[in-house]
């Protein structure tokens, strides 16, 4: 992504107000991914016919826009002074580059507000790559005009695992394993196999290297309806004739269907899934449960188990009565397993 701003505009953010008493604001921004660079259009000198005084021309100098940020304003001064702000800016992956507009009134910052001396808005916190630049941040010292904003790379999934990051609280992310727990101990070889199921177990056994284990309830639920975007982030589906769950990775910019209805809300073949799973994705498929020797809710719900005894999650059902991830105590039988790996 490259973004440039005009004349005393922010590259990423607010704009340039040329009148006094002109106010000029921009809302929040979250930018997702890849290379970002943003440039802050120059400061200078302008004449313009100036209504808002009366005055048949009027001269102001006005200075170069932030990076990201905020953009310039005439520099008037008292309550004639127009202003321009922006709310708080998001930029989460990729690496960010970010240029003061320059010009004979340079900007001082390449993000935060423009100049310490003549913006009069506001610039709300900007977070890069997990880090906060409060309102103002000057960190553009060393190398002219320009800085470049590090985002770390994303932690590399371990073997068995998918290679997409969820949020279990709001301090832990983990990885899915790559399918269903088997009796053997090994994960499914695709995840719309249901794999085992299995009687609950204080510490499920993996044929896997680390400290692989089920969520608990808690993580679930955060999961499921706590973390960003999370209503937006899991819905029904049918995976290669398979019905289940569809769950996707923190700031996922994947799209699914979130009506929380059908089964075939989301209808995907194996072309589409691969894709989706190699960007993270992870499915839930409706096994069912075993109590004694008929399985049960095969297709229609999935039951799985949580990391304290007794506990589960289900899901699912059919025709018009669908229930949502849910929660529940004094289980037994035999049900799914999905185990995760912390983040460290």
């Amino acid at each position: 992504m490259n973004a440039t701003g005009g004349r005393g505009a922010a590259g990423i953010g607010s704009g340039f107000v040329t009148y006094n008493g002109i106010h000029n604001t921009c809302g929040n921004i979250r930018i997702t991914g890849g290379q970002v660079t943003a440039t802050g259009g120059d400061g200078g000198d302008h004449a313009y016919p100036d209504i808002m005084n009366d005055v048949s021309w009027t001269s102001y100098s006005y200075n170069g826009g932030a990076g990201i940020g905020t953009g310039s304003t005439v520099n008037g001064s008292g309550s004639n002074a127009g202003s321009s702000s922006c709310g708080y800016i998001s930029i989460t992956g990729g690496q960010v580059t970010a240029t003061k507009g320059g010009g004979t009134h340079p900007a001082t910052n390449s993000i935060g507000k423009n100049h310490s001396d003549y913006n009069h808005g506001t610039c709300g916190t900007i977070t890069i790559g997990g880090t906060e630049y409060p309102s103002g941040a000057t960190p553009n010292q060393s190398d002219g005009l320009t800085f470049v904003y590090p985002v770390p790379a994303p932690p590399t999934a371990p073997a068995g695992a998918i290679n997409g990051l969820f949020s279990v609280s709001a301090t832990q992310q983990v990885w899915f394993s790559q399918g269903n727990l088997l009796n053997t101990g090994y994960f499914a070889d695709n995840q719309y196999n249901y794999g085992g199921l299995l009687q609950w177990a204080a510490s499920f056994t993996s044929n896997y290297s680390g400290d692989w284990r089920a969520l608990t309830s808690e993580e679930w639920n955060y999961l499921l309806t706590d973390r960003a975007n999370a209503s937006n982030l899991w819905g029904f589906a049918n995976v290669e004739s398979f019905n289940g769950i569809i769950l996707l990775p923190d700031g996922s910019s994947l799209s699914i269907n979130t009506n929380h209805s059908a089964w075939d809300n989301n209808s995907i073949d194996n072309t589409t899934w691969s894709e989706m799973e190699a960007n993270g994705a992870v499915f839930l498929p409706a096994a069912g449960y075993l109590d004694g020797s008929s399985p049960e809710d095969n297709g229609k719900k999935g039951y799985y188990w949580c990391s304290t005894s007794g506990e589960y999650v289900r899901f699912g059902g059919s025709g018009s009565s669908f229930e949502a991830p849910t929660y529940y105590v004094g289980g037994g039988g035999r049900r799914s397993v999905r185990l995760v790996i912390n983040v460290q």
